[in-house]
């Protein structure tokens, strides 16, 4: 199956839109990526990346994370 990505990109500076950028790409099989990882997560690791991202920002949070 043929997929392909696209998304929409923006910058805001003070509440407006002032840069714009699409990106259209081909889906790369995991097995062409360099990493080996999907380009994109699907069902379960879509679930396990909101979570990882969530504990990441509850860790931020309560000050458990070093800020640069």
């Amino acid at each position: 199956m043929h997929a392909v990505l696209v998304e929409g990109i923006f910058r805001a500076d003070r509440g407006k839109i002032v840069e714009r950028w699409d990106v259209v790409q081909d889906e790369m099989p995991t097995s062409e990526t360099v990493s080996g990882n999907p380009m994109i997560w699907r069902h379960e690791g879509a679930r396990q990346y909101a979570q990882a991202a969530h504990d990441f920002g509850d860790a931020w949070d309560r000050g458990r994370v070093a800020r640069c």
